[in-house]
């Protein structure tokens, strides 16, 4: 079944989502050090603490009727941003939710020609996860199939190839919250026939 790479959702919460998990990361973290972070990208945060602490966005959960598993922020700090890639399995479909900075920021997704893909082998991420490193990858030689600036939180196709891309002008840190299920909501990725 053919699914989309990401779809835009509404949220009347988001500036309260923001700005209570804005105030949780700054008690606990320099978002503006990814040496201090430990990561080149992504942070996995004490969910439960975090979604004890962030009324506003479990409102908008059970609004969508989802059961938030885990969440995790990416953190971007310079203009390299985040080279092509697919995230580990199980998970298909996450909700990324833009926190700061995340004007002139690109989310970008492609399809990769399968003789490309067919030389790349699974890299084990820190967390001991199999995830698709893509980095060696032609980008010329592969088809954008879709691209966002997040204005909005967006189900996001975490197994489409994907990068982010940071445009003249983006500012960091540029941090996304990313909100796992219990129920995932691939139904909005899915394409309707026609």
């Amino acid at each position: 079944m053919m699914m989309k790479p990401y779809y835009e959702l509404e949220c009347a919460l988001l500036a309260d989502i923001q700005f209570e998990a804005l105030d949780w990361l700054n008690k606990r973290y320099d978002l503006s050090d990814q040496k201090s972070l430990k990561t080149d990208l992504w942070l996995k945060i004490d969910s439960k603490s975090f979604l004890k602490s962030t009324t506003a966005l479990m409102s908008w959960f059970r609004e969508l009727k989802l059961i938030c598993r885990e969440t995790a922020i990416t953190v971007i700090n310079n203009m390299s941003g985040a080279a092509l890639h697919v995230d580990e399995l199980p998970t298909i479909s996450k909700i990324n939710i833009p926190i700061i900075n995340y004007q002139h920021v690109v989310n970008e997704w492609y399809r990769v020609p399968d003789n490309l893909m067919s030389n790349i082998v699974p890299s084990v991420n820190h967390f001991g996860s199999e995830f698709y490193e893509l980095s060696s990858i032609d980008i010329s030689q592969c088809e954008l199939i879709g691209n966002v600036e997040l204005q909005t939180p967006i189900v996001f196709n975490s197994q489409i190839p994907h990068r982010v891309v940071c445009q003249p002008g983006a500012k960091f840190p540029r941090v996304v919250l990313t909100c796992m299920f219990y129920n995932e909501p691939t139904e909005y990725l899915r394409v309707k026939p026609l």
